[in-house]
C-alpha cells in the first residue's frame, strides 16, 4: 500500500485554497490577466519557485500600480508576497524598500480612517512572513490596535482579535513577556465580556 505524503497533501490544500480566495476575491472585477498573473505567482511561491514567483507578481504590480482605477487591497496584498520572494532570492534592500512602502500604504488607510481596510490589513499581518521587517510591522500594527480601541470600544472581540495578532508578532521578535502580557489582557477581556453578557439577560 503506497504511503501518503501528508506535507505535500497539505502544500496542495493551502495552494488551491489560495488561489480559489484570490479569483474569488476578484470575482467581477476587470483586470483578469492581473489575477491570473498573481495566482500563478502564488502557486509557483507555494511550490518554493521564488524566481519564477518574484517574475509573475513584478509583471501584476506594474499592472495593478498603472491602472486606471488603483484597487489598493490588490495592490498591498501583491506586494506583501513579492517583497517575500525578493527576501527569499537575496534581493534584501528591495525586499526592505517594498515592506516600506506597504506600510506607508496602511498608514495613509489608518490616517483617512478607512476602516474596511482593516480586514485586509488583519489578513496580510496574520498570514504574512514580514522577515527582518516584522519590527516595524510589529509598531505599525500596535497603532492599529490603538485605533480600534478606540473606534470600536476595548470590549469589542476585533480589538481581542487584534491583541493576539499583536502578540504573535512580538513573540516572533522574541518579545516573550510582551506577549504573554497581551494574552492575558485578551483573557481578561473575555471575562469582562461574559461578565456584560450575562448582566444583560
Amino acid at each position: 500500500m503506497p504511503m501518503i505524503d501528508i506535507q505535500l497533501i497539505v502544500g496542495v490544500v493551502i495552494t488551491v485554497g489560495a488561489v480559489i480566495l484570490w479569483l474569488v476575491w476578484s470575482r467581477g472585477n476587470a483586470g483578469g490577466s492581473v489575477d491570473a498573473l498573481v495566482a500563478q505567482g502564488l502557486l509557483h511561491k507555494q511550490r518554493n519557485d521564488f524566481i519564477e514567483a518574484e517574475l509573475d507578481l513584478e509583471r501584476a504590480l506594474k499592472m495593478l500600480q498603472s491602472a486606471s482605477k488603483p484597487d489598493i487591497s490588490k495592490t498591498v496584498t501583491c506586494m506583501v508576497n513579492l517583497a517575500q520572494c525578493y527576501e527569499k532570492n537575496g534581493k534584501f534592500k528591495e525586499s526592505r524598500d517594498l515592506f516600506q512602502t506597504v506600510l506607508k500604504q496602511w498608514e495613509a488607510l489608518l490616517r483617512a480612517k478607512c476602516s474596511s481596510a482593516l480586514i485586509d490589513i488583519d489578513y496580510a499581518v496574520t498570514n504574512s512572513d514580514f522577515g527582518k521587517g516584522t519590527g516595524a510591522v510589529e509598531e505599525f500594527y500596535e497603532k492599529v490596535v490603538d485605533f480600534k480601541e478606540k473606534s470600536l470600544g476595548q470590549l469589542h472581540p476585533d480589538v481581542s482579535n487584534s491583541l493576539i495578532i499583536l502578540a504573535r508578532l512580538k513573540r516572533k521578535m522574541g518579545k516573550n513577556a510582551e506577549a504573554d502580557h497581551l494574552q492575558e489582557m485578551v483573557k481578561e477581556l473575555e471575562k469582562k465580556r461574559a461578565t456584560l453578557k450575562a448582566k444583560q439577560k
